[in-house]
């Protein structure tokens, strides 16, 4: 069975990555794997230098990003919207025109507070050709999990494969600590 990194930060996510495109093609050679993702946060910048280093490398490169989702983005600033994760990542040519999409939208300023946000509608309309991922305790579906509303955790999930279908997959990630143990618990 072969394994790929789908969930990677590199140096332009900031605060959450710092590791070069160059570095995690020739990481992904070191350990025998024949692709590798880059997927940062709520932008598209490090995308031409993943695809040039895993292009001079041998490796497929995979193209997504972290995305900042809240259910509705709200014009007023008094919202305070920052966003949760999700991760997206292109299958096709058709999902990366639809990351450049999700993430130059994200930026205009009635969705830009703090991080370039996405909500259920801009989804709908732009998740052709994409494969999405609950991602970690800052997604959508893992808070509400920790606040204690499976119900709406339920319903967010309904809504998630009503848009991805078969191309929406929960995250469990192996991290040690009490909330990724819960997150985790109930996704499984």
């Amino acid at each position: 069975m072969a394994f790929c990194h789908t969930h990677l930060h590199g140096e332009f996510s900031l605060l959450d990555g710092c590791g070069k495109a160059e570095d995690y093609a020739q990481r992904a050679v070191d350990i025998g794997q024949t692709a590798v993702a880059l997927t940062d946060h709520g932008n598209l910048a490090g995308v031409l230098y993943h695809a040039q280093a895993c292009e001079e490398k041998g490796v497929k490169p995979i193209i997504g990003m972290e995305a900042y989702f809240e259910p509705v983005v709200g014009q007023s600033r008094e919202l305070k919207q920052r966003g949760h994760h999700l991760l997206l990542i292109s299958k096709n040519q058709e999902g990366f025109r639809n990351l450049m999409r999700l993430s130059s939208v994200g930026f205009t300023p009635e969705r830009f507070y703090y991080n370039p946000l996405i909500d259920w509608d801009l989804l709908a309309r732009h998740s052709a050709g994409l494969i999405a991922t609950s991602t970690c305790v800052s997604g959508y579906i893992p808070d509400l999990i920790l606040q204690g509303k499976i119900e709406d955790a339920k319903e967010a999930l309904d809504r998630f494969l009503q848009i991805f279908s078969d191309d929406f997959f929960m995250e469990i990630q192996p991290h040690d600590f009490g909330e990724q143990h819960v997150v985790n618990k109930m996704i499984v």
